[in-house]
């Protein structure tokens, strides 16, 4: 098998193991749940470093950073671009209304904006 120290990318990873993209995944995914639970350090995606574990405190920190602002952001537009115009031009929708109060019910006062366009 192929190692590298600066991690390796899909497709050589794939390769290496001679596996499927849905295997590599898989085995990637059972690997990530295997590091929470015996303690061993996360791994990560970097486009620097492709796949490898953790080496540092600073660079999990930034890796979570990056990995939060997206989902955020992702978030942010879901909320303003999907589910207020939905509320907007269906107001009566039992499913735009389960959300919003789901969503609702999970932001509170200061947590930097989410709660943009919930009425």
């Amino acid at each position: 098998m192929e190692a590298a120290p600066a991690g390796l990318e899909l497709k050589r990873l794939m390769g290496a193991c001679e596996l499927s993209v849905y295997q590599t995944r898989s085995g990637l995914t059972a690997i990530r749940d295997l590091s929470g639970e015996r303690g061993w350090p996360p791994m990560l995606w970097t486009r620097e470093n492709g796949y490898h574990f953790c080496a540092t405190e600073a660079e999990l920190e930034e890796w979570e950073r990056v990995w939060i602002s997206e989902r955020l952001t992702q978030f942010r537009r879901m909320i303003t671009g999907t589910l207020a115009p939905h509320l907007a031009l269906f107001p009566r929708s039992r499913w735009a209304i389960y959300l919003n109060t789901q969503v609702k019910a999970r932001v509170q006062p200061g947590d930097g904006g989410l709660a943009i366009a919930l009425t």
